[in-house]
């Protein structure tokens, strides 16, 4: 028989109760379970009688908390990027980090968005909205493309007014 995958908070909540000191044997908890037509702790997991049961007689696994390739964030400022491999050791990340799952949590849409921008500005070898001589830059608001006249960084309140059209070390026309 195929073993159900259950979360990790579903796991906790099971734990928690089978050593609750009025759950003496795993068939009591099944029958009080039944009886009741469940746990309030479980039913809002969405774990019923027979989900229960095989997780309670070891037909069981839980699923990882993250997994190869989630956006996650350091709990301690150091990073914020994707997940690459996973061992005994804990989680690799691609900004240099080993962490147990309790040094990480999933990271935020703003935080994946702010980390893709810097790293696509970096590959370009600049600062975010770091913009030097000649960049040639979309104006939303002109509709058109303009150039930029000195080296300088975008204020953040004005950068949705324009998207990068050309980096001057790109740029064939000069």
């Amino acid at each position: 028989m195929e073993k159900v995958k259950i979360t990790q908070e579903q796991n906790r909540a099971i734990s928690e109760l089978m050593e609750h000191p009025y759950n003496n044997t795993k068939d009591e908890l099944l029958k009080e379970h039944a009886e009741l037509g469940g746990f309030v702790t479980l039913n809002d997991l969405d774990i019923d009688l027979p989900l229960l049961a095989k997780v309670l007689y070891g037909r069981y696994e839980v699923e990882p908390k993250f997994k190869v390739g989630d956006w996650v964030k350091s709990r301690h400022g150091i990073g914020t990027g994707k997940i690459t491999k996973i061992d005994k050791m804990g989680y690799y990340t691609d900004f240099g980090m080993i962490a147990a799952s309790d040094d990480i949590r999933h990271a935020t849409p703003d935080e994946i968005a702010t980390e893709k921008t810097r790293r696509w500005w970096k590959e370009s070898g600049r600062g975010v909205w770091e913009l030097r001589e000649n960049d040639a830059l979309y104006d939303y608001e002109l509709d058109e493309i303009v150039t930029v006249s000195h080296d300088y960084t975008l204020r953040k309140d004005i950068q949705s007014k324009y998207k990068v059209v050309c980096f001057a070390e790109d740029r064939k026309d000069i």
